[in-house]
């Protein structure tokens, strides 16, 4: 007889079931303003999924023994409460265009991905070698979701945008001390 998965794990089952729920039809969704709270609490919380999702990819790669299982189990709680946050914020309706759908979209991949990687850490399939490769997914993920809600909340562009309009800088002896040297540090 197969064995129950521990309750953590049921839970993050569970709450990524929701997810893609929500995000599936977020058309017919009606979230109650105690809900809407919850939702508001995305800018608060995001940070903490991206630090964990980032530790442990670098820490597998750089030592894999220290780099426990709890990790990635922590990291795919936080990333799904992240984006439950976010879905619920969405549903608001005071967001549009494309860049929130990518957001959106990312955002889930990442919290499934890490579902994923936590549910078939033990699989023959996987294994050690491959765990390393494949933890670099939700990476990319989340970090490709960072930039489209960069654009989400600070415009298109945001992330790039000082490398597009770099200034360029006088030679020493035209500069002003103030203009050119103390001015573009604020």
């Amino acid at each position: 007889m197969k064995k129950w998965k521990p309750a953590p794990v049921q839970v993050l089952i569970a709450l990524n079931a929701m997810l893609l729920f929500f995000v599936l039809l977020e058309d017919h969704l009606s979230i109650p303003s105690w809900l809407q709270v919850a939702g508001r609490l995305h800018p608060l919380i995001l940070h903490f999924p991206i630090v964990l999702i980032v530790a442990y990819t670098i820490g597998l790669w750089l030592r894999p023994a220290f780099f426990t299982h709890q990790l990635l189990l922590l990291s795919a709680f936080a990333a799904v409460i992240t984006a439950l946050a976010g879905v619920l914020l969405s549903a608001e309706g005071s967001y549009e265009g494309s860049a929130i759908q990518w957001h959106k979209w990312l955002g889930t991949l990442t919290a499934l991905l890490l579902m994923l990687l936590y549910l078939g850490r033990d699989s023959a399939i996987i294994g050690n070698a491959r765990q390393k490769w494949l933890a670099i997914l939700p990476l990319a993920a989340v970090i490709t979701a960072g930039h489209f809600g960069g654009d989400v909340t600070h415009g298109a562009g945001y992330v790039l945008a000082p490398l597009r309009s770099a200034i360029p800088t006088p030679p020493l002896e035209d500069a002003l001390i103030y203009r050119d040297v103390v001015f573009p540090v604020f």
